[in-house]
């Protein structure tokens, strides 16, 4: 009796086990999953560290040590794809800062680095495609007569990729509205054209508010700061 329970526990424990397997590779593989781990977890807690002081950067040197602390929790978590998310984003955001233009294309380089580790964690994730865009946005930025053509591409790529997975992901049409309001009219862009965009944005941030305090949310701010200059025109 005792080596026919013995052998039934057995049988249980692998099944568990080969269960647990799968429900984690299916997290893994879906793409709209945010953490593995509970809110409780030391992991969080530290996310949300990183994250308000990346948005009470206010220079250069606060960016970098956000940069900088998501780095190090991507090295401890390497199956967590937000910590490299965010270091990226945080090195992109440095070249918003940087006037050196060489200064600016090495923020990018390490950019790419991080979200290049995003995408080999969630390579199906649009929040990481609608971020790649946002640097390859920064490239043009950076020299748009040399750049526009090539890089010009690589957003619009990026960008319809994300479309596809994530129709309404708030930042994909922040990214869509800002391109567009910055670029020159002799290139299709401009207010004028931007500012429907810009309501569709403001629209999708209202209805597509962040499932956890630590996902993304980035662009919000911006979005606001375009609809008031269209506000502004419009009157």
């Amino acid at each position: 009796m005792n080596h026919i329970l013995a052998a039934l526990f057995l049988i249980m424990y692998c099944f568990c086990a080969v269960s647990a397997q799968e429900t984690y590779q299916e997290k893994t593989e879906n793409y709209t999953y945010i953490t593995l781990q509970p809110v409780e977890s030391e992991y969080y807690a530290n996310m949300k560290q990183g994250i308000d002081i990346m948005d009470k950067a206010m220079d250069l040197a606060q960016l970098e040590q956000a940069a900088n602390f998501f780095t190090e929790i991507s090295n401890e978590q390497p199956k967590e794809w937000l910590p490299p998310y965010y270091a990226a984003y945080s090195f992109a955001t440095m070249c918003f800062l940087e006037k050196d233009r060489i200064k600016r294309d090495q923020h990018l380089d390490k950019a790419q680095t991080y979200i290049d580790r995003a995408f080999t964690i969630q390579p199906g994730n649009p929040e990481i495609m609608v971020l790649q865009a946002y640097i390859y946005q920064q490239r043009v930025e950076v020299d748009p007569t040399n750049r526009t053509e090539d890089y010009g591409t690589l957003v619009q790529v990026a960008i319809e990729d994300a479309k596809k997975l994530d129709p309404d992901n708030p930042r994909l049409h922040f990214l869509i509205a800002q391109t567009t309001f910055f670029a020159p009219e002799s290139l299709g862009g401009g207010i004028a054209k931007a500012c429907p965009l810009v309501k569709t944005a403001i629209q999708k941030y209202a209805e597509n508010k962040p499932l956890m305090d630590i996902a993304p949310k980035w662009g919000e701010a911006l979005t606001n700061y375009m609809n008031t200059i269209c506000e502004s025109v419009n009157r």
